[in-house]
This record gives C-alpha cells, sequence and structure tokens, in this order.
C-alpha cells in the first residue's frame, strides 16, 4: 500500500454514491441524501481515527489518529508520523522524523475520485437500514451493506451516518480474510473557506532533504 492510500480512503469515505442499492429504499433515499449534502460542500476538516483489526492476529491492529482537510479535490492529512498534501495536481509527503519530503505527480489512475470507495458498492451488493443509533450521544442512520459478488475485495460494510449533518461518521469495512477497517470522524466543521496554502506544503521553508519523484 503506497503511503497516501490510507488519505484517499479516508477522504472517500465521505461521499456516497448514489447506485444499486433498491434492495432497501429507507437506506437508498440515507445514501442519496448524503451524497447531496456532500455534493454542496466548499470544504470541510475533521479529526479522525483509523484503525486496523485482524482478529485471527491481534498482534498486528492498527491505529492511528489524525486530522483531515478537504476542499473539492484538494486534501490534507496530518498523522504523528506523515503528513500528506495535496492540491489537485502534485502530493507532498513529509515524514517528520526522517526529515523528508517526496513529491508526487497526483496520478488519477491510483483511483482517487470522491466517489470511488462507496463505488466499489455500488455493483454486486445490497444495502440495508439496520435502525436509528446512538454513537457518543449523537443520533445516526446505521446501514449494513453486503458483498453478492465474490470477485469484490470486501465482504461487508456498516457505516453510520449522522442524522443532523447527514454526513457519514463511521464506517467498518471487512474483507474476504475478515480484517476490519474502521473509520470515525469527529468535530466535523464545514464551508470554512479553507485557504489554498492548506493542501501545499512549501518546500522552500524545509530544511530537510526533498525527493521529487514527478515526472518531467
Amino acid at each position: 500500500m503506497k503511503k497516501h492510500t490510507i488519505t484517499l480512503v479516508l477522504i472517500t469515505l465521505f461521499s456516497v454514491c448514489l447506485g444499486a442499492f433498491a434492495q432497501d429504499a429507507t437506506a437508498t433515499k440515507i445514501l442519496n441524501d448524503s451524497k447531496a449534502k456532500f455534493d454542496k460542500l466548499k470544504d470541510f476538516s475533521a479529526d479522525f481515527v483509523y484503525s486496523l483489526e485482524n482478529p485471527s492476529n491481534p498482534n498486528t491492529n492498527v491505529s492511528k489518529s489524525g486530522k483531515l482537510y478537504y476542499a473539492k479535490g484538494k486534501y490534507t492529512v496530518i498523522l504523528e508520523d506523515q503528513e500528506i498534501y495535496c492540491d489537485g495536481k502534485t502530493i507532498w509527503i513529509h515524514i517528520p522524523g526522517d526529515e523528508e519530503v517526496t513529491i508526487l505527480d497526483n496520478d488519477s489512475e491510483e483511483g482517487f475520485s470522491i466517489q470511488s470507495i462507496f463505488s466499489l458498492y455500488e455493483q454486486g451488493s445490497k444495502a440495508r437500514y439496520d435502525g436509528p443509533q446512538t454513537i457518543e450521544g449523537k443520533p445516526m442512520h446505521k446501514i449494513y451493506i453486503a458483498a453478492t459478488d465474490k470477485n469484490l475485495e470486501f465482504n461487508q460494510a456498516k457505516v453510520w451516518i449522522n442524522r443532523d449533518t447527514k454526513l457519514l461518521e463511521k464506517a467498518v469495512v471487512t474483507n474476504r480474510r475478515q480484517i476490519n477497517t474502521i473509520y470515525q470522524f469527529n468535530n466535523i466543521k464545514m464551508d470554512q473557506n479553507l485557504p489554498a496554502t492548506t493542501f501545499v506544503f512549501d518546500t522552500s521553508k524545509f530544511a530537510g532533504d526533498v525527493y521529487d519523484e514527478r515526472e518531467g
């Protein structure tokens, strides 16, 4: 997995695609409403926790927390051990512990698209509304998504969408090996008019090593 793959998944989880969820009209409406709300956002920021849980080998479990910023194709993720910036054209991966930054072209073929994560579930799957739930005092809709196509990497997913904001705040994706990937978002702030500098790493002020791997 490339260092910024987690970043792309974190961002795209916020967007819920219109798709083949007709098996459950309630789930379809919630997902569609969430997609429409997300599409209207100019930008947002959120705290997040990313966890990887392997029931068969708990020693490999991983948990990371950080801060996410997004504005229409641009994003920045701040983690303890790395910072990732993307202005839509260029990606900067800063590793503070090694005092280095790598510069890459933003390759659309790597799968980044605001709809990409839930487009995995559009075909060969079905959704079910599991009812209202409360998480940390916040009212949520819980939706269960099951893969019916055995060629898909994921086996099932559970997502929680805030009933007030209509934004996704938690997702648990289980793959065919029963490994759970968990994403939880908190302190979501919308339409803050984030400046363009939020999504750029200024190498002119960086004293460490810079590795420019862009083509051309």
